[in-house]
């Protein structure tokens, strides 16, 4: 198996997915690397514009299970990056 998606084993359909998930990893280290939560605030704001696009996906099938593990996955990024942006909003003087 490639580690062209490392982050999950999703087969997109139309490989929107795998056009993100490059820079959705990148953010994400980005993320886990800064140190405080204002520092992070940058990557975070980026990293849901990434995952927004996916949510927005036009394609999305329901029935498909890559697509439900897109969504989910997505959702969860989305939840953690908008915590980490009201966290860093209230630490920012």
């Amino acid at each position: 198996m490639s580690n062209k998606n490392s982050w999950t084993a999703i087969r997109c359909p139309i490989d929107l997915c795998d056009a993100h998930a490059v820079t959705i990893e990148a953010l994400t280290a980005a993320i886990n690397a800064a140190p405080t939560a204002s520092q992070k605030m940058p990557y975070a704001r980026d990293l849901i514009g990434e995952v927004d696009v996916l949510l927005a996906c036009a394609s999305h099938d329901a029935a498909n299970r890559n697509c439900g593990l897109c969504r989910g996955f997505s959702m969860l990024r989305r939840q953690t990056a908008n915590l980490i942006v009201k966290t860093g909003a209230r630490a920012t003087p």
